[in-house]
């Protein structure tokens, strides 16, 4: 796969797999397991075994799309009730829960199911690839197919179904990714690309190229960033050159295929430890978990792009020195993120952090850090060498 290695600026796609995140309403109380909570990977009386992700070939997924698919359409054909092969297990802000596909409850579900599931398996047998903005064009109707929110729902609903992940049913990520620092990744052509220097590079979609990815590198962190112009402000400073490192953005929260990029460097790189610099807010609390556990829709395969990524900053320390009129106050979907988070074991290892955020009323963002007159290399330096991360 050669040429992946596109300017940053060329990677910006406009739907759910990219582009700016929309503002988001206020939470319910159960908003915090919707956002990070992964699919149980149960496997139900009926239901197919999951294909080994390391071994399944494109002629397996296209056997089990039709398979099910005949399931399907003998099931409606015959009028039959339930069919335990095609109840699968969605998660929703109630838990995990049986979706029947032949219920009339479901019945539009199901339709675009069907047409996703078509489509795939056309792609399948040509030996082509589509990013989810590609599939939702293709099928878009106006009736059954009226949003890219239908699409990808549609999309998971089949990684679920087939129990395959959702890179082996031939879709791609469009990545919001960017990288630069010591690395050199090969190409399939065999040309080595070097990511010192320059803007950074776009971090391409395709999770099945990015998990045999080769690379050259004398790193000795990896830094992962939660916003661009925090990125961008570090190569100015020349942090990657002073301190060795890998830097990555995926421009807020992070989309499957940096997560599956931060993973596969940091299985090549064993020794260098993956820190991550986010603002001191529960929304970047939020994007640090997503790293470390997957985030709310991702298929349990996924599982395998959980990295052990630490939190570098902005943490009270590095904003206590920072004037109340630099930050912010919560609001009250932070407030109720926090609280959730205070009672989820999973965040234990950051209960003091969060414990001061709540006491002091307010979030800062990472720009505070320099716009208080501060280097943020002059910051974020002398944390790293001393190891100053949870």
């Amino acid at each position: 796969m050669d040429k992946l290695w596109a300017d940053s600026a060329a990677a910006e796609e406009d739907l759910s797999d990219g582009g700016e995140a929309e503002p988001e309403p206020e939470p319910e109380r159960d908003e915090l397991e919707d956002v990070i909570s992964e699919d149980e990977d149960t496997e139900g009386a009926g239901e197919a075994a999951p294909l080994d992700a390391d071994a399944c070939s494109p002629q397996q997924v296209i056997a089990r799309i039709e398979a099910v698919t005949a399931e399907l359409a003998t099931a409606l054909l015959a009028e039959i009730p339930t069919v335990p092969a095609l109840e699968m297990q969605a998660t929703g802000s109630s838990g995990v829960t049986n979706k029947n596909l032949l219920s009339k409850r479901d019945a539009a579900s199901t339709v675009r199911l069907w047409r996703v599931l078509a489509e795939l398996h056309a792609n399948l047998l040509a030996g082509r690839t589509a990013t989810q903005r590609e599939l939702y064009y293709a099928i878009v109707d106006g009736k059954s197919v009226k949003s890219a929110t239908e699409v990808n729902t549609a999309i998971l609903d089949a990684a679920r179904l087939l129990r395959v992940p959702r890179a082996y049913l031939g879709v791609t990520c469009a990545s919001r990714g960017c990288v630069t620092g010591s690395l050199s990744i090969r190409e399939d052509s065999g040309m080595w690309v070097d990511l010192a220097g320059g803007t950074g590079r776009a971090i391409p979609g395709d999770t099945q190229w990015i998990a045999k990815m080769v690379i050259r590198s004398n790193a000795r962190y990896v830094l992962v960033v939660e916003k661009d112009a925090v990125f961008n402000r570090l190569m100015q400073e020349g942090i990657c050159q002073q301190l060795q490192l890998i830097m990555i953005t995926a421009r807020g929260q992070p989309d499957l295929a940096t997560r599956a990029f931060v993973n596969r460097v940091a299985e090549l790189l064993p020794d260098a430890p993956v820190l991550a610099l986010v603002d001191f807010n529960p929304s970047g609390v939020l994007i640090l978990s997503t790293y470390r556990q997957g985030g709310k829709g991702r298929h349990a395969m996924e599982e395998r792009y959980n990295v052990n990524v630490r939190w570098l900053a902005a943490r009270s320390a590095d904003v206590a020195h920072i004037h109340d009129d630099a930050m912010q106050p919560l609001s009250a979907r932070d407030q109720v993120l926090l609280r959730n988070m205070q009672a989820d074991a999973r965040f234990a290892l950051f209960a003091h952090e969060l414990q001061a955020m709540e006491g002091r009323g307010k979030k800062a963002e990472l720009e505070a850090l320099y716009d208080a007159e501060l280097l943020l290399i002059n910051v974020l330096t002398p944390k790293i060498l001393r190891g100053d991360y949870l």
